[in-house]
């Protein structure tokens, strides 16, 4: 089964946008476990909400790529 181009780069996108959500919510888990008030809590959890937000501005420019 082979893929146009177009669908090739859109699965790429797709694919890097859930794998970054993926690390951004079990980063976020992480800062969840450390001390609650620490500074490096803070910004574990600060970098995870980060890395899962650009997660998702992936797929939603993958469903865009995908309308095309």
């Amino acid at each position: 089964m082979r893929f146009d181009a177009e669908t090739v780069a859109m699965l790429k996108v797709l694919l890097a946008g859930v794998w970054i959500k993926t690390l951004g919510y079990l980063t976020v888990g992480a800062g969840i476990f450390l001390a609650p008030v620490s500074k490096l809590s803070t910004a574990v959890i600060t970098l995870g909400l980060i890395l899962v937000a650009i997660g998702w501005i992936l797929v939603y420019k993958a469903l865009i790529m995908s309308r095309r």
